[in-house]
């Protein structure tokens, strides 16, 4: 009898939203006394074996909630982090398993993942980057070389960025337009 008053004068917090967390040790003294009530005198059971998986369910509902919070702590990062994406060129695996590179202009989650979406309407999920080029505004004054779409090369140094067409496209100061798609290399126009 001094397990039964000692765990009536221990009670464990609840976890909120579980019907388990939320027995009180009030409840749980009268589903034990039901428990010893209704059993056989010749075949009891033990006690001390109903407090053991009593513990047991509590720590595995209490692990299961710190993983909960930890996949949502993991989901906020991504989003933060795609966030500081948005405007900067990436390449990655889109939906249908392609490689695709465009600039980033949204970011949403879908069925609990991060999903980065590019200028040309291609859906990357954030953990499919491959790679991450640099923010567009920090293209203006880089130098290009890049093949036009008629195999034509190109070589010069970036005025503006623009979305033409859902297409991110370069204005180099000699006045040609080439999409960010075709552009080979970058280079600082002063080293070279």
């Amino acid at each position: 009898m001094s397990m039964i008053s000692s765990l009536a004068n221990h009670s464990a917090p609840p976890t909120k939203g579980s019907a388990f967390g939320e027995l009180s040790s009030d409840k749980f003294i009268k589903v034990l006394i039901s428990e010893l009530t209704n059993q056989d005198p010749f075949k009891p059971q033990d006690s001390s074996a109903m407090l053991e998986q009593l513990s047991s369910l509590r720590n595995i509902e209490s692990q299961m909630a710190l993983q909960d919070q930890i996949g949502k702590l993991v989901q906020q990062n991504q989003v933060a982090s795609s966030g500081a994406m948005i405007g900067r060129s990436i390449e990655g695996i889109d939906m249908t398993g392609q490689t695709v590179r465009g600039a980033v202009r949204g970011v949403h989650i879908h069925d609990g993942k991060v999903q980065l979406e590019l200028e040309g309407g291609a859906v990357v999920p954030m953990d499919k980057v491959t790679r991450l080029g640099s923010s567009e505004s920090d293209l203006v004054g880089k130098g290009i070389e890049a093949v036009r779409e008629n195999g034509e090369p190109v070589t010069g140094i970036v005025r503006a960025v623009r979305s033409l067409g859902g297409t991110t496209v370069l204005e180099l100061k000699d006045g040609l337009t080439v999409p960010l798609i075709q552009v080979r290399r970058f280079f600082d126009p002063v080293a070279n």
